[in-house]
């Protein structure tokens, strides 16, 4: 590339140099020194511009492959983003599933817990009913005697226990349906 700088600055000097024609603004130039001045620089282009091209060429082989690298990159970094959704995904979907089936066991263990403490408590109100029933007599007029201290303290316990196993899941209390309902006392 210097060598067609150097010819261009020569022949630049050449035409400065030169004399010039009266009447007109042309010159009178030596033909010899002129062609040979523009062969070098026929000569030395050829050269420059495969040089030139190269870089270009070694410019476009760079964008290209610096283009691939980020596409290569951005692809991969997209699959792995996916992947760790799909992951995070999988994860929380295995995770709510074992907690439903850990509140549905424990569930089941407390309906079964409540049917067993509800069955005992059946169970406990039949045995005392039948129990008081035995040993008590009605009196004259079919009332029956009030408990004695005793029996009332056998009874309070197991109503209690009833009591709990027969609420409702609304939180109010229900009269259990097997026992009787209190009998009125007559007053006097």
């Amino acid at each position: 590339m210097y060598r067609v700088f150097e010819a261009l600055d020569e022949l630049g000097a050449i035409v400065e140099e030169a004399r010039g024609v009266p009447m007109t603004a042309g010159c009178v130039v030596p033909r010899g020194d002129v062609l040979e001045l523009i062969d070098d620089i026929k000569d030395a282009i050829p050269g420059e511009l495969d040089d030139a091209q190269d870089v270009l060429d070694a410019r476009d082989g760079l964008l290209r492959e610096a283009k691939d690298h980020a596409e290569s990159t951005v692809s991969t970094a997209n699959a792995e983003a996916d992947s760790m959704v799909n992951h995070a995904r999988a994860e929380a979907d295995r995770l709510l599933s074992d907690a439903k089936a850990q509140a549905d066991r424990m569930v089941a263990e407390a309906r079964q817990h409540s049917e067993r403490m509800v069955g005992e408590a059946r169970d406990e109100a039949a045995r005392i009913a039948a129990t008081a029933s035995g040993s008590t007599r009605p009196a004259s007029g079919g009332r029956s005697p009030r408990p004695t201290g005793s029996s009332k303290a056998a009874i309070s316990p197991t109503r209690r226990l009833f009591r709990r196993a027969s609420r409702n899941s609304s939180g109010s209390w229900r009269r259990p349906r097997s026992s009787p309902p209190p009998t009125p006392r007559p007053p006097g």
